[in-house]
Formats: C-alpha cells, sequence, structure tokens
C-alpha cells in the first residue's frame, strides 16, 4: 500500500464490535461520496467471518498494531487487569504509525456520520479534538491523578480543556516516530499507579498532546447524553451536529441501557432515531455488496 499524499479514515474493532464499525464506516462512506481514501480498521485476531464481512468494503483495509505496542499492552493488562476487557481501546494509538498519509481522520466505532466532512479534509489544522464531557460542564482534568474537578478549585498541574479521543483530526506533521513511541511508552502500569480512573487512550492523548490541540466544537463530536451542556456552552444542538457518538453505556444496540436513557431525553431519542436509520441502510446495502463479493470470487 502505498498512500503518499492520501487521506485515511481510521478505527478500531474488535470481534464483538464489527457489525458497529460496519455500520459507522458505512455512515462515513454514504456522507463522504467525495472520499477517495483509505478506510483503515486496527484489530487483532478478528474470526476469517469478519474479515470475509469486510471485504464488501473496497477501501477497507485491516491493520494489526505493531509488536512493540501489543508487547506492551500485554505487559500492562498483566499489571493492571481492569484493562484486560478495554485493551483495544489503546489500539488508536496506531493512528500515529501511519506513515505517508496526508491527513487521517481517527473515529470510535460507536459514532455515526451525518453530515460531508470535507471542509474538515481541506483544513490544514496540524492535531484537532473537541472537549471531553466534563468540560461541558465546567470541569477539566488535575494532571496528578486525571481526575474531573472544577476550574476554581483546579490544582497547578490542570489540563484545563481535556479531550474525547474518540475524535482526533491529525495532519501528517503530526505522524511522526517521536509521537508514536512517546505514546507507546506512556502505556505503563505506573502511569496509572495513583489513578481511580481507568481512561485508557484518551488519558495518553492527553497527557502527551497537552496544550497542541486545536479544540473544535462539539458539531464534530457530538454526544447527545452531554446535548443540554453542549447547548449552554456553545449553542450547538444535534441538528447541528456532522458526527453523533455515543458514548459509555448508552449504544443504540445495548436495548434495555437506550430505553432508560431516552425515556425523558428527546435529544437521545433524535440520535437513536439516526442510528437506526443508517444501520437498516447498512443492512440493506450490505446485503447487496456480499452477494455482488461472492459473485466475484466465483467468477475469478
Amino acid at each position: 500500500m502505498n498512500p503518499e499524499g492520501k487521506f485515511a479514515l481510521a478505527t478500531v474493532t474488535t470481534e464483538n464490535y464489527v457489525q458497529w464499525s460496519m455500520v459507522m464506516i458505512h455512515s462515513f462512506i454514504k456522507s463522504n461520496l467525495w472520499f477517495a481514501g483509505d478506510i483503515l480498521v486496527f484489530c487483532k485476531d478478528l474470526s476469517p467471518e469478519s474479515v470475509s464481512r469486510f471485504n464488501t468494503f473496497q477501501q477497507v483495509r485491516l491493520i494489526q498494531p505493531s509488536d512493540v505496542l501489543l508487547e506492551k499492552l500485554d505487559f500492562l493488562k498483566n499489571k493492571v487487569p481492569q484493562f484486560k476487557n478495554i485493551i483495544s481501546q489503546f489500539y488508536s494509538i496506531e493512528t500515529f504509525n501511519l506513515n505517508g498519509y496526508e491527513k487521517v481522520l481517527f473515529l470510535d466505532s460507536d459514532m455515526i456520520i451525518v453530515k460531508s466532512l470535507q471542509e474538515l479534509f481541506a483544513s490544514e489544522i496540524p492535531l484537532a479534538a473537541c472537549p471531553e464531557s466534563c468540560w461541558y460542564s465546567g470541569k477539566g482534568r488535575n494532571a496528578i491523578d486525571y481526575e474531573a474537578v472544577s476550574f476554581d478549585i483546579a490544582s497547578d498541574d490542570f489540563i484545563e480543556t481535556p479531550v474525547n479521543s474518540g475524535f482526533l483530526f491529525i495532519n501528517q506533521k503530526m505522524i511522526t516516530t517521536s509521537n508514536y513511541q512517546g505514546l507507546v511508552n506512556l502505556v505503563d502500569p505506573e502511569l496509572w499507579s495513583n489513578k481511580r480512573t481507568f481512561h485508557a487512550d484518551q488519558m495518553v492523548m492527553n497527557f502527551w498532546f497537552r496544550n497542541q490541540f486545536t479544540i473544535l466544537d462539539a458539531k464534530y463530536n457530538f454526544r447527545p447524553k452531554n446535548a443540554l451542556q453542549i447547548a449552554v456552552k456553545e449553542q450547538i444542538n444535534i441538528n447541528d451536529a456532522f458526527i453523533i457518538h455515543f458514548i459509555r453505556q448508552h449504544k443504540p444496540w445495548n436495548f434495555e441501557e437506550m430505553i432508560l436513557a431516552a425515556e425523558n431525553d428527546m435529544n437521545l431519542v433524535k440520535a437513536y432515531e439516526l442510528w437506526y436509520q443508517l444501520y437498516f441502510d447498512f443492512l440493506k446495502h450490505h446485503h447487496l455488496r456480499h452477494k455482488l463479493f461472492l459473485l466475484k470470487t466465483r467468477l475469478t
């Protein structure tokens, strides 16, 4: 693969997340017909069936994280067992190992893209992200313990605008060996020795790239669960969103959580409606693409 001068979309998946990753990718393609770059999925140990399912997307490439990162992650989960089931979250670090790409957009797989991102890809921002959820409630992060605290009681070592790592826009200037190795080096059990939080890649990104992010407004990482705070802080609502992010347990496929969360929140109702529209559209197109892929395979 020779990516020189290309754009890329990157994400992370696991065996039990494949379908949701595919919905995110489908939503991106549907909203960005202009995009001719690569779609890169960081993953490990997918079943042959799951690999085959991704083959229905012509632009998708599956990439296993480097041995260097995987060794660090094995050591981390042995020392800090709480990471055992979420270790794949660190795979996003591989985004900074994609040498040769001009611009890369990393998105979590629990997102949908509902508007074109062509203007974003046309920008020359070196590194962009949106604030973490706590920021919309008037809080930042103490760097020592990574606890969310109000600005008025912050320590001297304070991250005023911590970012959510589910959306990262990266220029080739930031895709360097030093940045990649720096992030990998931070994946160390010692980093979590004095912390109650088990933020994974997000904490690592915030520490390594502190004060280097261009902060974008919430329309690029709109979290319906934070809709009221976002509206107050930035005067942005779900109709303004380019990307919708279903954070924490409030996933559209977690039916009980979805019903409870949406019961008194119309923002979540609207977001779930958009997700399911894209989900059923994905199923229809995936079925057709799969049939065509099988036909093509037989003919060759």
